[in-house]
């Protein structure tokens, strides 16, 4: 598995340290996960086909709210 080095401030580095602690995970592998979270970032599955069955049900659909938060929070389930 290919290795990538990086520089982050000391502050970043302990919130890394205790976040990959909590979790009982090394360090590298919490990076491992935030990265790959991020690049495969886009619409939830199944979000954009539970926005448009809403949205056939009449005029007075709420789009759903995502949440901002901790990278490990998945995004809400539509339908």
């Amino acid at each position: 598995m290919p290795q990538l080095h990086f520089s982050v401030s000391e502050e970043t580095a302990q919130r890394l340290r205790l976040e990959a602690k909590s979790r009982g995970l090394p360090v590298s592998r919490l990076l491992a996960e935030i990265v790959e979270r991020q690049l495969g970032a886009g619409w939830p599955a199944g979000y954009l086909e539970g926005i448009l069955q809403r949205a056939s049900e009449g005029p007075d659909f709420e789009l759903p709210v995502i949440p901002k938060g901790r990278l490990e929070e998945e995004p809400p389930a539509i339908g």
